[in-house]
């Protein structure tokens, strides 16, 4: 990974927005959910999948990218965003119930009746400091936090808007 690893609570970040650069889906082994795993092997095939010392990762190409990860015009986009895992919808944000590093008053967040803890992971391009803007505050971080508790499934701020406007992918393993 080309930077080191910080996390920032967000009321230090002014703005995000996915830049389309593709480097998130380089960086990590994503993660499944069972209902994940089940939906990928049955609209995809079992070659899309990785099996790892007890969990379910998205499988990777040579390149060391997600195999969903496709470029279009200079851009990398998600191949499966009908069907894109949380992990990767949420990403930059890192949501939890207790704080997990400093500054927890300002990465404390009041949803729904419950406290939880966002962070945003600044390795991001996309990620811009400063204080809180309108719209990370109005449209992205409650699509990030409704995401994340299964309220909304589908995204628009939290995605890249080149990735909204493009028609979806089938895909289909060539192994049976």
């Amino acid at each position: 990974m080309a930077t080191s690893r910080v996390f920032l609570p967000w009321r230090k970040v002014k703005y995000w927005e996915c830049l389309a650069c593709g480097d998130c889906c380089k960086w990590f082994r994503v993660p499944l959910r069972m209902d994940e795993y089940a939906n990928i092997l049955k609209n995809c095939g079992a070659s899309f999948i990785r099996i790892d010392v007890g969990k379910v990762y998205l499988a990777k190409r040579y390149d060391g990218r997600c195999i969903f990860q496709l470029q279009m015009s200079g851009r990398w986009i998600c191949g499966i965003q009908a069907i894109k895992p949380i992990a990767c919808k949420q990403w930059p944000f890192i949501i939890v119930k207790e704080p997990l590093f400093s500054h927890a008053d300002k990465a404390l967040i009041r949803w729904y009746e419950s406290n939880y803890y966002v962070y945003v992971d600044s390795r991001c391009r996309g990620v811009a400091l400063g204080g809180p803007s309108a719209i990370l505050v109005e449209k992205v971080l409650p699509e990030v936090l409704n995401l994340s508790q299964g309220i909304r499934t589908d995204q628009y701020y939290s995605t890249s808007k080149i990735d909204v406007m493009t028609p979806r992918l089938s895909f289909r393993s060539p192994i049976k």
